[in-house]
C-alpha cells in the first residue's frame, strides 16, 4: 500500500471526525422534525350554541371576522379545527398542527411562515389576544389560538442536547485518535464508514420519524448504547493487549 494512499484515507477519516464534532452542535441533528412547543400553535373552536361561547364572548368581547375574509391557510386551519370531535366533557373542538422545525428541508407539517397572520400564536398570551369570533353564513364560532399558559420543555430539550453531545463529540475524537495511528486502509475505511453512518443517521433521524414508525428517541438511544458499548469493547481490548504485552516482556 502506497504511503500517499494511506494519507488520503487518513485525511478522509479526519474529515469524518470533524464532521461528527460539528454536527453535535447542529440543532437539527437527532432532533424531532416538529417544533417542541406545539401548545403555542393550538386551535380551539366552539359554536355559538355552547356555554363557552357565551361566557368568553361576554368576558372578552373578541373581534369579529367573516370566514370569507380569512386567508386560505386561515380557512384551512379553522375548518380542520371545527371538523375535529369535541373533547370529552367539553364543548371545544381542538386541533394542533405539526409545525416544522426551520432546519427541515422537507416536512409534512406546517411551516411557521405559512401560519395565518390573522391569528395570534404563542404562549403566556392574554385571553383577549387569543379569541376571535368567526362568522360563516348564519353560523358563528369562537376561535382561540395559541396558549394562555407556559409549558416548560427546557429540561427535555436540554437532555436531548446533552445526549447528542456525549454521543457525537467522543465518537469524533475517537475516530480522529484512531485514524492518527492507524496504518491500514481497511481500518481507516471502516472508521470513515462507521462515522459517516452515524452522521447520516443523525441527519436523517427527523425524516425517519416523519415517514416511519421509528422515533428520533429510539434512534438516539440506539446510537448512544452502540457507540458507548463500542468504546467499552475497544477499551477492554486495548487494556487486555497492553497487559498481555507487558507480561510477555516480563
Amino acid at each position: 500500500m502506497k504511503l500517499s494512499s494511506i494519507r488520503s484515507f487518513r485525511l478522509i477519516a479526519f474529515v469524518v471526525a470533524l464532521l461528527l464534532v460539528g454536527l453535535a452542535f447542529y440543532p437539527g441533528m437527532l432532533a424531532s422534525p416538529y417544533e417542541p412547543l406545539s401548545h403555542q400553535y393550538s386551535h380551539a373552536v366552539t359554536p355559538e350554541s355552547s356555554e363557552s361561547f357565551e361566557q368568553h364572548s361576554a368576558e372578552f368581547d373578541p373581534p369579529v371576522r367573516e370566514y370569507d375574509t380569512l386567508s386560505p391557510d386561515g380557512q384551512d386551519l379553522f375548518d380542520r379545527t371545527r371538523a375535529e370531535p369535541a373533547n370529552k366533557n367539553s364543548d371545544w373542538h381542538r386541533y394542533t398542527p405539526n409545525v416544522c422545525r426551520p432546519e427541515m428541508i422537507v416536512c409534512d407539517g406546517v411551516h411557521i411562515d405559512d401560519l395565518p397572520t390573522e391569528f395570534t400564536y404563542g404562549e403566556d398570551l392574554e385571553p383577549s389576544e387569543t379569541s376571535t369570533i368567526i362568522v360563516d353564513g348564519d353560523d358563528r364560532y369562537l376561535l382561540r389560538t395559541g396558549s394562555t399558559s407556559h409549558a416548560d420543555t427546557f429540561l427535555g430539550e436540554w437532555i436531548d442536547g446533552i445526549l447528542t453531545l456525549v454521543t457525537l463529540v467522543p465518537l469524533g475524537l475517537f475516530v480522529a485518535a484512531v485514524a492518527a495511528k492507524a496504518g491500514s486502509k481497511r481500518m481507516l475505511v471502516g472508521l470513515s464508514l462507521a462515522g459517516g453512518t452515524v452522521a447520516a443517521l443523525g441527519l436523517l433521524a427527523p425524516y425517519i420519524e416523519m415517514f416511519t414508525s421509528i422515533s428520533v428517541a429510539t434512534i438516539q438511544l440506539s446510537l448512544f448504547i452502540t457507540i458507548w458499548l463500542g468504546f467499552a469493547i475497544a477499551g477492554s481490548y486495548t487494556i487486555y493487549t497492553e497487559l498481555t504485552r507487558t507480561r510477555g516482556l516480563g
